[in-house]
């Protein structure tokens, strides 16, 4: 549903994103959006066929680390694993069995990171090439600003067998 999330630092809102799933079990789903602070996406599924979705990462490697990933052979990842289940629409084990019954179609939700856009790249350009990573945190709240780490991987390809290829 709507309203703050309780994620340590990381995940500060979800919203109603407006994609749907099917509750029943080995059917595909579109899953809500990832954003950044600013809005920027993060992670989103587009449909592959008439009844299958992907999950597609605009950002490529620059947020990989912090995301994660989502594929049916691979598993999940990051924000994907640990927010799975508002991302899918999930919401308890009854809700979910009453509304396939009843054949409705939950509403995956939109995530909303405290990541800052300006800031992982400025992070990501520091690191200029070299191995390392960067945290960057607000003090007053603890809120996860910045978390790059390279050298990173491109999650658009993971499910190609090219696990660091960008």
């Amino acid at each position: 549903g709507a309203g703050a999330t309780a994620v340590p630092g990381l995940v500060v809102d979800q919203s109603a994103a407006g994609f749907q799933h099917t509750a029943t079990l080995g059917t595909a789903y579109a899953g809500g959006p990832i954003l950044t602070n600013d809005g920027k996406v993060l992670a989103r599924s587009v449909k592959i066929d008439k009844e299958r979705y992907a999950r597609r990462y605009p950002t490529r490697s620059e947020f990989a680390h912090a995301i994660g990933y989502s594929f049916t052979k691979l598993g999940r990842s990051g924000t994907e694993q640990f927010r799975n289940d508002p991302l899918t629409g999930r919401r308890t084990e009854l809700i979910g069995a009453v509304d396939s019954l009843l054949g409705e179609r939950g509403v995956g939700d939109s995530i909303r990171t405290t990541l800052d856009t300006k800031g992982q790249q400025a992070a990501i350009d520091g690191l200029r090439g070299r191995k390392g990573a960067v945290v960057a945190l607000e003090p007053s709240s603890g809120k996860v600003l910045v978390m790059a780490s390279t050298p990173s991987y491109n999650p658009n390809n993971l499910d190609q067998g090219d696990k660091f290829k960008e």
